[in-house]
């Protein structure tokens, strides 16, 4: 073709030498066009790599949840989240706490996100511990932040949304 004619013998022995010369002799190629399936595997890979790095993320989330859970929670909701707590064995709650593996079971199959939120952070008041509510996390946590610490409210709010992303990840299917 005139393409590779006006190329030079040099020019030529490299573009052999990577396997290019028949995509020179293609029309299609020498226009710039490129193959459907490398700008699919492309979109593909950037799509996977993005994946990994939510999936990394979320996990780091999770595990964070799980060791603030454990911390503030694991003591009257039990090490799984099941209710089944050293309080609850020794009788010393009013009210058994609930399966918080259950919450999207009861909810229709879906895991009442803000709702456990609320709860958790005071907003939104339930039974337990003798007493109409729950004990404040929010204020709690906020206690544990560096005073004068301007970011503090947000490293509360972080945590909390930690233990929430935690117990989405321990609902049963």
């Amino acid at each position: 073709s005139a393409h590779l004619k006006a190329r030079s013998h040099k020019d030529h022995g490299l573009l052999t030498r990577f396997g290019e010369k028949r995509k020179l002799m293609n029309p299609y190629y020498a226009k710039g066009n490129i193959p459907r399936t490398k700008k699919w595997s492309w979109a593909l890979l950037l799509v996977l790599l993005w994946s990994a790095v939510g999936y990394t993320q979320e996990a780091e989330v999770i595990a964070s949840g799980k060791e603030e859970f454990r911390r503030h929670c694991a003591i009257c909701h039990g090490i799984g989240g099941k209710g089944d707590s050293v309080m609850t064995n020794l009788n010393l709650l009013t009210a058994r706490p609930p399966d918080l593996t259950q919450l999207s079971k009861k909810n229709g199959g879906t895991f009442p996100f803000w709702q456990v939120y609320r709860i958790i952070d005071g907003r939104q008041p339930v039974k337990g511990h003798g007493t109409p509510e729950m004990t404040n996390w929010r204020d709690l946590l906020s206690m544990q932040e560096e005073s004068g610490d301007i970011m503090a409210e947000d490293k509360t709010r972080g945590r909390l949304l930690n233990i929430v992303h935690y117990l989405q990840s321990l609902q049963t299917k």
